[in-house]
């Protein structure tokens, strides 16, 4: 039910999540970033819905999707 994005290029012990995104009510299925916009993906939940986010607004949904 929530997405995270993580700092994979630091060391193991000190990986961070640099955003984390809350707001579907099922689990997350599916993560796509946009190739030209690489701030921003889109995520799929077993809701049917498909969100839009951006990592510099975590706390914010840019767009929400139902696709049921």
């Amino acid at each position: 039910m929530t997405a995270r994005h993580w700092d994979v290029s630091r060391s193991s012990e000190n990986k961070i999540a640099v955003f984390k995104g809350d707001g579907h009510v099922r689990s997350v299925k599916c993560i796509q970033f946009k190739p030209d916009f690489p701030h921003e993906f889109a995520t799929g939940s077993r809701e049917n819905s498909i969100y839009l986010w951006d990592v510099r607004e975590p706390s914010k949904v840019l767009l929400n999707l139902d696709i049921s």
